[in-house]
């Protein structure tokens, strides 16, 4: 059991449900603005408390029907002599400091890199096969954290035999657990020339890359069509690490 006063008086207290009913100004700002702060501490608990303080004005909203405007000695953003900054925006603020912490988890440097192997069968005459590396060989880094949270990679093309197409596609999706969900699609084309239409194998998937792990995304796609040997292969190592 837990002993505490009753209040007592008639100020803004309503007795029928033991509730005041006139809760505003500091004595209501305070409370809410240190439960911030302790927050934005939780996240980088070596920040400058000056810079904390900064985050909170920087990251509020213009609440109200009052103009905030630029003021000399306000230096944050705009501001007004009643509303100050605005209202406190908790998950805005929280995230602005954890960018700042370079020990936070939540900011994620994805690397892709490796081949794909492209077959085109003949009935007459000999096979052909090219292996191409993803971004010309050159491992692609992308960021993503809680301010991008997605990343739409380029489709890549690769052609071989004069009648054979792949494409891959990429995309990036942060998660709230530091992992990053890449969703893929593989197409293989074959027709009369590099450029046709006819889609002859697909395949799309999810691959999970958990928190300063490693994903490998190994998927071959084969020529639907009866006697065809055509196929694309797709190795791709993707490494997720905490951005630096």
């Amino acid at each position: 059991m837990i002993s505490t006063t009753d209040m007592t008086g008639s100020l803004w207290y309503d007795p029928s449900n033991d509730y005041i009913t006139g809760f505003f100004g500091t004595s209501a700002a305070v409370p809410h603005l240190s439960g911030l702060a302790g927050l934005i501490f939780s996240v980088y608990p070596d920040i400058n408390p000056e810079e904390a303080r900064n985050i909170i004005e920087r990251t509020a909203d213009k609440v109200g029907t009052l103009p905030y405007s630029k003021d000399p000695d306000h230096s944050n953003g705009t501001w007004n002599i009643e509303m100050g900054y605005g209202g406190i925006n908790d998950l805005r603020a929280i995230l602005a400091a954890a960018s700042l912490n370079p020990d936070s988890p939540w900011y994620r440097e994805v690397i892709i890199e490796g081949p794909m192997v492209l077959h085109d069968y003949e009935d007459f005459g000999d096979d052909e096969e090219k292996t191409a590396s993803f971004n010309g060989g050159v491992p692609a880094t992308y960021q993503l954290g809680p301010f991008d949270t997605h990343v739409d990679i380029p489709v890549w093309i690769e052609k071989v035999g004069g009648e054979v197409r792949g494409e891959i596609r990429l995309t990036l999706d942060w998660k709230t657990n530091s992992s990053i969900d890449v969703n893929y699609n593989i197409r293989l084309y074959e027709g009369t020339s590099e450029d046709t239409t006819d889609l002859d194998g697909e395949k799309s998937g999810l691959l999970n890359v958990p928190k300063d792990g490693v994903g490998n995304l190994n998927e071959t796609v084969l020529n639907d069509d009866e006697g065809d040997n055509d196929f694309i292969k797709l190795d791709l190592k993707i490494t997720n690490n905490k951005r630096i």
